[in-house]
């Protein structure tokens, strides 16, 4: 088993030039992993990828089910990582808007990987899944229309995939970073802390 994981595979990022997407795929080219990433258009800075590395730029919302099994045949394993955050605030009713970008785009886009052959997959979802987990008299997911849908994307999604697809989903927490021609999320905070203000800050506690 341990020498089948050595194996050079064929992954596709749907989301590719996201941050975390952008991560993912510098990951699989450093392990020399053949990668095709699926993004919306245009590409944040030309040249952000190696020329081995398959650019398809388009909308897979607006692909038909053939076009997109045809992108995704012969590959092993996929990477979901689109979809709105908590950051986003949508107009009213706000849980359509949240179930459309986690939940019905990730569940097509994973059965469609499962009837083209892929084997192994990955959502990258939230750490809101974590505490909705373990404080369940929060009712966490009953009351927040995106920690509903992160919930409602790994059950459905897991539907989908049984049982040809083994499917992780990874329950992220904050991460920090930047990546050639986006903004990091992190940069009002950097102003925040540079500021010639008092900083206030929660003193939280170790667990």
């Amino acid at each position: 088993m341990a020498e089948k994981s050595r194996e050079k595979q064929k992954v596709v990022v749907v989301g590719g030039t996201g941050f975390l997407g952008y991560q993912a795929v510098k990951e699989y080219i450093r392990r020399g992993h053949s990668v095709t990433i699926v993004a919306l258009p245009p590409l944040p800075e030309e040249g952000l990828f190696p020329k081995e590395v398959n650019i398809i730029l388009a909308n897979i919302d607006k692909l038909d089910d053939i076009s997109i099994i045809d992108i995704l045949k012969g590959h092993d394993a996929i990477v979901f990582a689109p979809g709105a955050d908590d950051q986003v605030i949508p107009r009213v009713p706000a849980y359509e808007f949240f179930y459309q970008a986690n939940v019905r785009s990730c569940k097509r886009v994973l059965s469609l990987a499962r009837q083209s052959g892929i084997k192994r997959g990955v959502i990258l979802s939230s750490y809101f899944l974590y505490f909705d987990r373990i404080w369940p008299e929060e009712k966490l997911s009953e009351y927040h229309p995106y920690i509903r849908s992160r919930k409602e994307q790994a059950q459905q999604s897991m539907d989908v995939s049984m049982p040809d697809l083994q499917l992780m989903i990874l329950e992220l927490p904050y991460i920090f970073g930047s990546m050639p021609g986006r903004t990091p999320l992190g940069k009002p905070l950097m102003h925040y802390m540079n500021s010639r203000y008092p900083l206030f800050y929660m003193r939280g506690e170790l667990t």
